[in-house]
């Protein structure tokens, strides 16, 4: 069963790795490794992802990492884990937010079918990474925000 381990900020380190499933920025994720709340993702007693929650404003809360082994992937423990913390936000924010590349289609089209609709471009955000990235043969440039209302009713 999926359940959750909040890390202490100074605890991080050991789960760059993981984080770097999420994003393949080192610079990038060094720059929020320390922000906000790093859920690691159990399957029993094993971890097998994190997520990086960052606070944007007093109702939206920020899905700023989900890194999931590969071999945990595509096979319905993301969506697990992500209703999972909509569950465990739920009480304290109104909306979730994430962003992914416009590259990443398997991640656009997970997060759309977890309920989460497109609200902005960010055009040109992934330009200054150290490496270009990607993906399904298309380079990844902007950023695509995507929102979900989670409050209860």
């Amino acid at each position: 069963m999926i359940h959750f381990q909040s890390i202490e900020k100074k605890k991080r380190y050991p789960y760059f790795d993981l984080l770097l499933i999420g994003d393949e920025g080192v610079t990038e994720v060094e720059k929020y490794l320390d922000k906000g709340e790093l859920l690691l993702v159990l399957m029993d007693q094993f971890a097998i992802g994190v997520m990086l929650f960052i606070p944007v404003d007093q109702t939206t809360i920020e899905l700023k990492n989900f890194g999931l082994l590969p071999e945990w992937q595509r096979k319905g423990f993301g969506g697990q884990a992500l209703m999972l913390a909509i569950a465990y936000y739920r009480e304290r924010y109104q909306k979730m937010e994430v962003g992914t590349g416009n590259s990443s289609l398997d991640n656009l089209a997970f997060y759309q079918k977890c309920g989460f609709r497109m609200v902005a471009v960010k055009s040109n955000f992934f330009s200054n990474y150290a490496e270009p990235i990607y993906e399904n043969g298309i380079r990844c440039l902007d950023l695509v925000v995507l929102e979900k209302t989670i409050e209860n009713n």
